[in-house]
């Protein structure tokens, strides 16, 4: 019994941590939200072959909830910053007098999300205490978590980002895939509720998705790598410590040190769950465009597709020796000699229609 105890408390610190990771990463969210809605930001969206002007929604669930939500992810994140610097006290001998003004900052910010909870403060002033603490805790990040400030921001973003997909996730489910399938979400209050949250997020992050896209590629393509590479013979032969260093601290972004590691870099279940979550939205995206409640005159969807079909349908027109000189008369010659192939498998229309998805596919393995 004795023996499972060890075991059981480090599982319960890595709960308890990574749900201080998403509490800051949830108070980020609700402080983007409510800030942008004090200050009356609003975005443009395309409605009914019109634009349609929203301002940007404040509220994820309603007052109350919110101020539940938001005010106790705070006392998560704080509970877990006093626990870590009780423990040091503790464990490591500090002394009281090197962190009494953090726990003082900690404690008052305690006090100040307590108030908001009972409704004597606005619950606006939480995006100020969410601010503060996130800088606080980037500021201590070795002696709150034990990590560098940069593992500490990547960690707070990726829980802002499964907020940000709980976003997406009930947008589609309430909204998005009713409306594919001609159930008029828009009659339904919470359908339209969720469909302005979402979009509110997305408008909010549009900035900086260039970004989070290229460091995404950027992770893919390096994962490959390691997967592939020997590392260690490379760094033996060619004295490259740099880019094992690199590939070490990369790594150690998904590693949770002191209780547990998660070897990203290591294991190719991850690179395959990734490759086959993509491919499958992916194609949904493309069917989608094709569902005939959805496109129900069957038009070819985006403005290279009546070109592509009409090069195919020549091709098909004349005899093969034609066909691949016009191919390589054109500076997009791999993707016609492909189509020019699958048409002769399927109708010329259906190539061109679900050739995105079969290419994303073959792309992502």
């Amino acid at each position: 019994m004795n023996e499972d105890t060890p075991s059981t408390s480090n599982r319960s610190l890595r709960l308890f941590v990574w749900a201080a990771y998403f509490s800051l990463g949830l108070s980020l969210v609700y402080s983007l939200l409510y800030s942008a809605s004090y200050f009356g930001l609003s975005f443009s969206v395309l409605s009914n072959r019109g634009i349609v002007e929203h301002a940007v929604v404040s509220s994820v669930f309603s007052g109350s909830v919110d101020t539940g939500v938001w005010g106790i992810g705070l006392l998560i994140a704080l509970a877990w910053s006093l626990f870590s610097l009780g423990s040091k006290l503790v464990r490591d001998h500090y002394r009281l007098s090197s962190i009494i003004g953090v726990v003082g900052v900690l404690g008052g910010l305690v006090v100040w999300v307590c108030l908001v909870l009972l409704g004597f403060v606005s619950l606006v002033s939480l995006s100020l205490a969410s601010s503060l603490l996130l800088v606080l805790c980037l500021a201590f990040s070795t002696d709150l978590f034990g990590v560098s400030r940069w593992r500490l921001l990547f960690r707070v973003l990726f829980g802002g980002l499964l907020v940000g997909l709980l976003f997406e996730l009930a947008s589609l489910v309430l909204f998005n895939l009713p409306m594919v399938f001609n159930l008029s979400p828009e009659s339904s209050a919470v359908a339209l509720h969720w469909s302005l949250v979402e979009l509110s997020f997305s408008n909010l992050a549009y900035p900086f998705l260039p970004f989070v896209y290229l460091l995404f590629v950027f992770l893919g393509v390096f994962g490959a790598v390691v997967l592939v590479l020997p590392w260690s013979r490379i760094a033996s032969k060619l004295d490259v410590e740099g880019l094992v260093r690199l590939k070490d601290q990369l790594n150690e972004l998904f590693v949770l040190q002191s209780f547990s590691e998660m070897d990203f870099f290591g294991r190719r279940v991850f690179v395959y769950l990734a490759v086959l979550f993509g491919a499958v939205v992916s194609c949904l995206l493309v069917v989608f465009t094709v569902l005939p409640w959805v496109n129900s005159t069957g038009i070819l969807v985006s403005v290279d597709a009546p070109v592509y079909y009409q090069w195919i349908a020549h091709m098909r027109s004349v005899d093969f020796n034609s066909a691949m000189g016009l191919a390589f008369a054109n500076d997009r010659a791999l993707f016609l000699v492909l189509a020019y192939a699958l048409s002769f498998v399927v109708s010329p229309i259906w190539v061109v229609q679900l050739a995105p998805a079969f290419l994303t596919v073959a792309f992502g393995v």
